[in-house]
Order: structure tokens, then sequence, then C-alpha cells
């Protein structure tokens, strides 16, 4: 009805894409001094945390001291990336915040277009007896107290998780 403020979505977009590019670097730098002594192309280090991710995105999130699980069997692109996440959550960076960040990002990514796709037929029941508990910013953005667009962001990903069977609740 309106025309669009991108302004806002655009600053949040490239403040995101300055803390991944910050990220691969910190990490070419470390796999430089630690493991490889040689410079790793950026683009090798982007496709390694994107596979770290694929695998691990959670576990970054919920319990960082289990990816001292993750051993060099299990890939050395996991083994490496685990390494780095550890150094940096002892040291209590701004990097392994920004890292719990974009965890989330990618992880609700994969989340929405995995479920957007013909696949999400059959994991209705994947989400039954599921609740999907939303933090204080999430809801003010269903209470519509943030942008429309927040708003319309928010109760579509609420329908999403409730046509899959899930459920939406807060915490008292």
């Amino acid at each position: 009805n309106s025309l669009y403020d991108s302004d806002g979505f655009d600053d949040r977009k490239n403040n995101l894409r300055r803390k991944i590019d910050a990220i691969l670097a910190a990490i070419q730098k470390y796999f430089e001094e630690i493991f490889y002594h040689r410079t790793i192309p950026t683009d090798e280090i982007k496709d390694k945390l994107t596979a770290f991710f694929e695998l691990n995105g959670f576990t970054v999130i919920r319990s960082t001291h289990d990816l001292r699980l993750i051993s060099e069997d299990n890939g050395s692109a996991s083994f490496e990336i685990a390494h780095f996440i550890l150094s940096e959550y002892e040291k209590k960076s701004v990097i392994y915040d920004d890292l719990c960040e974009v965890a989330k990002g990618f992880l609700t990514y994969k989340g929405l277009y995995y479920f957007l796709d013909d696949k999400k037929n059959h994991l209705g029941s994947k989400f039954q007896n599921v609740t999907f508990y939303l933090d204080c910013s999430l809801i003010l953005d269903i209470l519509n107290y943030d942008t429309t667009s927040d708003y319309n962001a928010i109760t579509e990903l609420v329908r999403l998780i409730r046509r899959c069977g899930g459920k939406v609740a807060t915490f008292q």
C-alpha cells in the first residue's frame, strides 16, 4: 500500500556482511597461524564455514563446549572451524558473538527454505509436539510495537510453524 523504506534492512544487511567478512578474515589468520601456515583463499574458508554450520550450527549456539567433541575423524574442516570457535569463545571476543549471530541467521535461513520447498509436506510430523519460544524482540514484533514489515514477517513465520504442526509460545 505504500513505499517500503528499506534503509533499516539495508543497514542491517551491510552490517552483517561486515561481520561475516571480519569472521572470515579472523578464520583465515587463525588457519595460517595454527593449521596450514599459509594463506587459505576466502572462498575456501567460506565453504568450510558453511559446511560446518550445516553439521554443527546449532551446537555453536546451544553448547559451545560440545565442539570439543569434534575430532579430525569427523572431517578436518569441522575440526578446524570448531577449534577456531572455541578459541574465540575462550577469548570472549566480538568475533564469537558475531559467529553466534551468523549461526542463528544461517539456521533460520535453512529452516525457512527447507520447509518452503516441496519437502515440507512430508515433514509436518517433525513439528508435532514441538514448541517454538519467541524471544523479546520477536514478541515486540508480534505485538506490532515495531515496524509493519517486522509484524508481517513474524506473523508469516508463526503461520509457517503452525502449518507444519508446531506451536508458538512465550516464556512467562
